[in-house]
């Protein structure tokens, strides 16, 4: 890899318009149930999503506090790690709502992944038709459609992954790309990509590291380490609330897993990864799989499916042997996620090694390293078909369509089989709408139970908080929150010593006005989770605390209107961050475009 081949950006119209198509047809599927909700984690994402877009649109505020996110304790929406609003992208869920939007962006998605793997490939010198495979293989592959149907909104970042990488080499040629790399590794990041963000630093430490060995020469180290720090100041909005919130409420991992290396032959090359996912889908702790009596895997398929197919694997081992004297930091960056994916293996346990190393004990479910490794399965494979190309001295544009052609039609038809599994649950019609927001715990009114997991987006359409229990790695406390029919419940807000009356003036997630008429000194009290940043005028007190668990304040005797609202240091430090760092990326890329004119 010692020649970065020059690209142009432009004239590239015959690719844009084969991906567009390629990603409508692909997502048939799902453009066919356009108005339909989906069951798994989809809840869940239409529920993050329903909640920013409403506080934005309709309450005119920045998303910071999420008074209906009970199950998981996490109120504090700019901190918890998936909220996606902050993505440039999620403007799309702004005009066309998050049921429409999420399925557009899907589509978006595939385009934007298909493209950058193109561009990837032309970077390392492969002509069209062997980036067109290369792009195929990497997008097209069952990783992202299996992820599509489980509702992991989140792993449709995977698409920015090739744009990064891109960037990367670009910027040893060029500094400037370095801004490149860090718009797309923020859109990661902001995305609420979490575990595809891990991936992709573990990937890409892998590989600066090979390279450095390579080329004799520490401008990778320079050039990643810039990438990560002005990431790191660019989204510090996000990254500051969210490692002040984990500080207190650490993610609680503890990983066992293991994927068998048996399996691996069944997840790159098995047709039968829609019947795979049916079969697994809420699968428990070391079920055993139809496939093989001997395997057993920890999750669902969704976190093990790769297909490719025989004919790029059998490209993928051409070009491994022809060409990894020329990319072997590229080869073995991709191997290394391969051992990490095995998981706690007797084969080679690179796995626990990795979550001893510091900020990697949260780290969960290995298999998700496949993603590092087809990045290189698909380049290799691009490789090879290079190879098979230059031996070929007849008959090469006809051999390499049909090649293609069957490549491209495989790769339709199971992906198909996978996304018909989709957005399957018929959305709820004429949902009762509470006038005023109120925690409920008995959900079955609003919870519809056709696959999805909790009913938070119903329940919020409903305009009700959840206190039904969900699993969650992120064990925040919970308050003594009541729901509206415990005998416990007192209101949404109420006195202590219940010696007077309060009524909520105005509500919304980040600020609620109450009429407030105390006979005597007391503690004013929120049915709402407490966590630092909430903040109170229109009192002789002004502070906030904690009562057991909720938010409250010491209040006068008299009548006069109190106000609460949620506004952390943190956010506002992260935003001054975040707005300084944007305005010197800024100043840099017009000084730059300023002198090269």
């Amino acid at each position: 890899m010692r020649r970065i081949d020059k690209i142009k950006f432009k004239d590239y119209f015959t690719p844009w318009m084969i991906f567009a198509i390629v990603s409508i047809i692909i997502c048939l599927p799902i453009l066919r149930n356009f108005g339909n909700w989906g069951g798994m984690d989809w809840d869940e994402v239409f529920f993050w999503q329903a909640v920013a877009r409403e506080t934005i649109l309709k309450f005119h505020q920045f998303p910071l506090w999420n008074p209906y996110a009970q199950p998981e304790g996490a109120l504090v929406f700019i901190a918890y790690p998936n909220s996606p609003f902050l993505s440039p992208l999620f403007l799309v869920v702004l005009i066309f709502g998050p049921i429409y939007g999420t399925k557009l962006l899907i589509v978006l998605h595939f385009f934007i992944g298909l493209l950058g793997m193109f561009l990837l490939a032309k970077t390392l010198a492969l002509d069209n038709a062997c980036s067109y495979l290369v792009a195929f293989v990497y997008m097209l592959s069952s990783i992202f459609s299996l992820h599509i149907v489980e509702g992991h909104f989140e792993w449709l970042s995977m698409a920015f992954l090739p744009w990064l990488l891109l960037s990367f080499l670009r910027s040893l040629k060029k500094p400037i790309y370095i801004l490149a790399g860090v718009f797309f590794l923020s859109l990661i990041l902001l995305e609420g990509s979490v575990d595809v963000f891990a991936v992709t630093i573990i990937f890409l430490i892998i590989f600066f590291f090979l390279l450095i060995l390579q080329r004799r020469s520490l401008i990778p180290v320079k050039n990643i380490f810039l990438i990560f720090m002005i990431t790191f100041f660019l989204c510090y909005i996000k990254l500051l609330p969210m490692l002040e919130y984990l500080s207190l409420y650490p993610r609680s991992v503890v990983s066992t897993e293991f994927t068998p290396l048996g399996l691996f032959s069944n997840i790159l090359l098995n047709r039968r990864q829609a019947d795979l996912y049916a079969q697994t889908k809420g699968i428990g702790v070391n079920e055993k799989i139809g496939i093989e009596r001997s395997l057993s895997i920890d999750h669902g398929w969704h976190e093990y499916g790769a297909y490719i197919g025989i004919i790029p694997f059998i490209l993928f081992l051409t070009g491994s042997i022809a060409h990894f004297r020329r990319f072997w930091p590229l080869w073995l960056s991709g191997f290394i996620c391969f051992l990490l994916a095995l998981g706690n293996s007797r084969f080679l346990n690179l796995w626990i090694i990795l979550r001893s190393l510091p900020f990697c004990a949260w780290l969960r479910v290995p298999s998700r390293f496949i993603l590092g490794f087809m990045i290189s399965v698909a380049l290799f494979a691009g490789l090879g078909l290079k190879n098979f190309r230059q031996r070929l001295r007849q008959k090469t544009a006809f051999f390499t369509f049909v090649l293609l052609a069957i490549v491209i039609v495989d790769f339709l038809l199971i992906n198909s089989q996978i996304l018909k599994q989709a957005f399957t649950v018929a959305p709820m019609r004429n949902i009762a709408r509470d006038e005023i927001f109120v925690q409920r715990q008995d959900f079955d009114s609003y919870i519809y139970k056709s696959g999805m997991r909790g009913g938070r987006y119903p329940a919020f359409l409903a305009n009700a908080g959840v206190l039904k229990k969900v699993s969650n790695d992120i064990d925040s406390p919970r308050g003594a929150v009541h729901a509206v029919n415990s005998a416990e419940y007192r209101g949404e807000a109420y006195l202590i010593n219940g010696k007077g009356e309060v009524s909520i003036a105005y509500f919304s997630p980040n600020k609620i006005i109450l009429d407030v008429e105390a006979q005597q000194k007391d503690i004013l009290v929120l049915n709402q989770n407490y966590y630092k940043g909430w903040r109170m005028k229109g009192n002789q007190e002004n502070s906030v605390s904690s009562h057991e668990g909720l938010i409250s304040a010491k209040v006068s005797p008299g009548k006069y209107k109190v106000t609460f609202y949620y506004l952390p240091n943190s956010f506002i430090i992260g935003s001054l961050i975040t707005s300084l760092t944007l305005f010197l990326c800024l100043y840099y890329v017009i000084a730059e475009l300023k002198r090269r004119s």
